[in-house]
Order: C-alpha cells, then structure tokens, then sequence
C-alpha cells in the first residue's frame, strides 16, 4: 500500500517537472527563506537520482539531470556554505546514478 503511495506520488512529481520544466517546483509556503526554498529543489534533485537508481529508472535520472542543469544556470548570486554543498550532493547522486544505470 505504501509503496503504491509512494510510486503514484513520484509520477506526479516527475510529471510535474516534465511539464512545467524551469517553473517547476517554484510554488512554495511563504514562511520558507530562500535558502530552504533552494535546499527542497537540490533534494528533489537528489530524490530523483536515487529512486532512479532503486527501481531502474532512467526517466527519473533525466529529471535529475535537468534540474540540476537549471539550477546550475541560477548559481549566481549569494548563496550560503550549506545550499552550495547540497548542490554538489545532488551532482554527486546524479553521477553516481548515470555510473549505475549507463554502464
């Protein structure tokens, strides 16, 4: 039951993504500051790369490798320690998927 759950919820969010492209995940709740903002969105990132490499997937990697395409583009600009290091993880979980799943 859970994993359904899970699966059904996965495949909106990636359509989500798929459909909206760069506006995606930009609708937030007003009390989260732009650091948090950007930290939910390197963790979808890395989300995706990792249920991709779970359950084999390579519509989630590409979802991964979009996103953090666009996030790259939006890189300048202050951002703190923590939000640039979740940004090398999310880099990180998409290489090691594509090692995985494209060998």
């Amino acid at each position: 039951e859970n994993q359904e759950f899970i699966k059904t919820n996965m495949e909106r969010l990636l359509r989500h993504v798929e459909i909206q492209q760069k506006k995606s995940l930009s609708k937030y709740s007003t009390g989260l500051s732009r650091d948090q903002i950007w930290l939910e969105r390197y963790d979808t990132s890395i989300l995706f790369s990792r249920y991709a490499r779970r359950h084999n997937d390579l519509r989630f990697l590409n979802a991964a490798f979009k996103l953090n395409d666009w996030y790259y583009r939006e890189r300048k600009g202050r951002k703190t320690l923590e939000c640039q290091a979740r940004f090398v993880l999310a880099l990180c979980e998409q290489e090691l998927s594509s090692m995985e799943l494209l060998k």
